[in-house]
C-alpha cells in the first residue's frame, strides 16, 4: 500500500467517525489525531485533542444525515503528509461545508493527525 493510499483510508476512518449515527465516535478520533493535535476551527479559536474529542461525545456529537468529501488532493512530504479536502455536512434542518487542511505525521510507526485548519465555505447562489 502506497502513502497516498494509507493515508486515504486513514481520511475515510476520519469521515466515518463524522457521519455515524452512534452517539459517541471519540474513540476513532483517539486514534487518529496525535496528542498534541493543533486543530483550528472555522470560527479561528483552537483546541487540542481533548477538545475534539468532547466534540465526538453525547451531548455535542451532531446526528448528520450524510458527510461526503470531494475535492481531496494529497501530498506526500517526506515527514509529513498534507490532505486539503471539501466536506459537506447534512442535518435534518440545514447544510454546510468545510475547507480541511490536515498535516498527518508519523507517531512511532502509525500515522496520525497533527494539524487541522477548517475554512467555512460560503454557500453559493445567495
Amino acid at each position: 500500500m502506497t502513502v497516498e493510499e494509507e493515508i486515504l483510508a486513514l481520511e475515510e476512518r476520519l469521515r466515518l467517525g463524522d457521519a455515524s449515527s452512534e452517539p459517541d465516535t471519540s474513540a476513532i478520533f483517539d486514534e487518529l489525531l496525535a496528542d498534541e493535535v493543533l486543530f483550528v476551527q472555522e470560527n479561528g479559536n483552537s483546541v487540542g485533542k481533548a477538545g475534539v474529542l468532547r466534540g465526538h461525545r453525547p451531548p455535542r456529537k451532531r446526528s448528520f444525515t450524510k458527510v461526503v468529501n470531494s475535492e481531496v488532493a494529497v501530498r506526500d512530504l517526506g515527514s509529513v503528509v498534507a490532505v486539503s479536502c471539501r466536506t459537506d455536512y447534512s442535518l435534518e434542518d440545514r447544510t454546510f461545508a468545510f475547507r480541511a487542511l490536515r498535516l498527518w505525521a508519523k507517531v512511532g510507526a502509525e500515522w496520525r493527525v497533527a494539524v487541522v485548519a477548517l475554512i467555512t465555505i460560503p454557500k453559493s447562489g445567495g
